[in-house]
């Protein structure tokens, strides 16, 4: 997958399409989430927007109605709706997976019903810490099950400041690609191999191992700058803050011990970082 092609991404995406996006800025998502629904309309997709709190979904409406050519405008107001994640995700005041997964159902149906051809939805998560993370985390593995093989598409949108790297890859695991913005460039990411969640436990538990042994969290990455791509996702998910862009490639000044989570390494997909930590399940 081209990572630098997320635009075309979501204007593409296709039936069952499961991703997940991570936004800096409220500008920023409704950015890219107007051409997502900029296409789904004309396509013919009904399109629902789950938007969160402090004014989001009056940028939503102003960014879709800024991407939307004049012929479409007054057609997209009966072809989306705009629904606060309150209102969608804590109906009755707590998030009850089997109940929002019904709603989805039920909205596939009516869609399909009034001549729709699909469902094409998006939903803000950063209510997350209104729930326990296990059962979001299994929301999302029964939402990807769930709508394969159906003319049903949605990003879920995670604020990236709010998730630490670990959830960050609990998400990504659970997506068929993942989003996110740097130097005000949108780049896609392939999930993960299915191995990566069995790998990310084994290297949880080798720090672990590590710290009961007495041992210093001094060691840090290699990096290789000339395999580097500039995307940004390695900076993203470094809990030490010690990694950075330099002239688009990346590089290290240590201002926080490393703790070996090794997420770093499992985001790049140029091979531009090495972890040279010795973790194995055996520590």
């Amino acid at each position: 997958m081209d990572r630098t092609n997320a635009v075309d991404l979501v204007k593409g995406a296709r039936a069952g399409s499961h991703y997940c996006l991570f936004y800096q800025s409220p500008d920023d998502l409704t950015g890219l989430l107007s051409e997502y629904f900029k296409s789904g309309i004309e396509k013919g997709d009904f399109c629902i927007w789950i938007t969160s709190d402090g004014g989001v979904e009056e940028k939503a409406r102003a960014a879709l109605q800024n991407t939307l050519p004049s012929s479409l405008a007054q057609q997209a107001g009966t072809q989306i709706e705009f629904i606060p994640y309150s209102d969608w995700y804590l109906r009755g005041g707590a998030f009850q997976p089997d109940q929002v997964i019904k709603s989805w159902m039920e909205r596939m149906n009516l869609a399909l019903n009034l001549g729709y051809r699909g469902l094409r939805v998006t939903g803000d998560l950063s209510w997350m810490d209104c729930t326990d993370w296990p059962t979001l985390m299994a929301y999302e593995s029964d939402i990807n099950r769930i709508i394969g093989g159906l003319n049903f598409m949605a990003v879920c949108s995670y604020p990236l400041p709010a998730l630490n790297a670990s959830r960050m890859m609990d998400v990504i695991n659970r997506h068929q690609a993942a989003l996110s913005k740097n130097d005000e460039q949108w780049h896609t990411f392939n999930t993960p191999a299915a191995d990566v969640a069995a790998v990310d436990g084994t290297i949880h538990a080798a720090i672990a191992g590590k710290q009961a042994l007495g041992a210093k969290a001094s060691e840090y990455p290699v990096l290789l700058p000339e395999n580097c791509d500039g995307c940004g996702l390695c900076v993203d998910v470094c809990s030490s803050g010690s990694l950075y862009l330099n002239n688009g490639r990346i590089a290290l000044k240590p201002v926080g011990e490393c703790d070996w989570c090794a997420v770093c390494e499992a985001v790049c997909l140029s091979n531009a970082i090495f972890c040279p930590f010795e973790i194995t399940a055996e520590l």
